[in-house]
């Protein structure tokens, strides 16, 4: 799962959060639990890194005749980002503006 995480210097970097096995939790507060004591780190990739990936993947989708909606929800499940995050990060390709900020 990427995370966007912005920086006091107005920088945004995205870190891979990993959980190791599927969970089944009762409740967001248990699963809020689970992740803060057993998730790790996979890697940070800039902004311009995750912006490139899922632009890549977006055309890629797009020139394979995937709908946009399809193809937005697609990229969501499969990085893990918020449907609105990707809008965001595709901007102009996915015919929006792009957004400074989530």
């Amino acid at each position: 799962m990427l995370i966007p995480v912005d920086l006091p210097d107005r920088q945004r970097i995205w870190i891979d959060l990993a959980v190791s096995c599927e969970v089944h939790a009762d409740s967001q507060h248990t699963l809020a639990k689970y992740i803060l004591k057993y998730a790790h780190v996979r890697g940070t990739y800039t902004d311009e890194q995750v912006s490139s990936m899922v632009r890549r993947s977006f055309a890629g989708m797009i020139h394979n005749g995937v709908p946009r909606d399809e193809a937005l929800q697609e990229i969501s499940e499969a990085y893990g980002i918020s449907p609105a995050s990707v809008r965001a990060l595709i901007g102009d390709a996915a015919g929006e503006p792009t957004a400074t900020s989530f």
